[in-house]
């Protein structure tokens, strides 16, 4: 009675519970992908330029001019007490949140991926799903659901206000016609530049047009 040994005699499995182990934890990152357009794995995927955040409702700035930069070839442990802004940082970089000053930037064909700290984050307003239930629903349209509810997926009310204005588009006959946008549904990489697939108000869904990022952006499209 009160005999340690004899109780680990008669439970043997509770053994390892009065051991102190000097095992150091090991983590294995997989190999990243190829990724279209970098050849050196040295080579930036991932810039944060001074960003500054603040949460709504609070004076408190939880980030002050952090700056990354991160690429193939980068393993990276974000450090710091509770309340120091790491969540926030990363939820930055993955487009959760945008900062209310400074720049950040992803490659635009890399993948990644975010586990929360807290596991319910992802799953909360999707309790009464099966995970194939989940998946099929997430993923169901070709697009991750997820990834289009972001802040940074949203439109500004600028973009907005520019996708009711007409706007000059060339047509093969050498004519230009002014339409409106409806969304834009796509995109593909020809040769270095980027283009985007617009469909347009009013014209069949197979009447759309590419056409280039710098075009949109001079257009006002962020």
């Amino acid at each position: 009675k009160g005999n340690l040994t004899e109780f680990i005699r008669q439970c043997p499995a509770a053994k390892k519970y009065t051991e102190l182990s000097n095992d150091e934890l090991k983590f294995i990152f997989p190999v990243p992908g190829f990724l279209e357009g970098v050849k050196n794995k040295d080579k930036a995927i991932v810039k944060a330029n001074n960003v500054h955040f603040t949460y709504p409702g609070t004076d408190r700035q939880i980030i002050q001019g952090a700056s990354i930069q991160l690429s193939l070839s980068s393993r990276v442990a974000c450090l710091g007490p509770n309340g120091a802004g790491k969540s926030t940082l990363i939820k930055c970089l993955t487009g959760e949140v945008e900062p209310q000053m400074g720049t950040v930037w992803k490659h635009p064909n890399m993948r990644y991926a975010y586990v929360a700290q807290h596991a319910f984050h992802h799953v909360e307003q999707h309790l009464e799903k099966t995970p194939n239930e989940y998946i099929r629903w997430r993923f169901q349209t070709g697009e991750d659901k997820e990834n289009l509810t972001k802040v940074t997926a949203q439109y500004t009310e600028e973009e907005e206000r520019l996708m009711k204005e007409k706007i000059p588009v060339p047509q093969e006959d050498g004519s230009i016609l002014k339409l409106v946008v409806e969304k834009i549904i796509s995109r593909r990489q020809k040769k270095s530049k980027y283009e985007y697939e617009v469909q347009w108000k009013g014209l069949s869904l197979d009447a759309t047009s590419w056409m280039e990022k710098e075009k949109l952006e001079k257009l006002g499209f962020a």
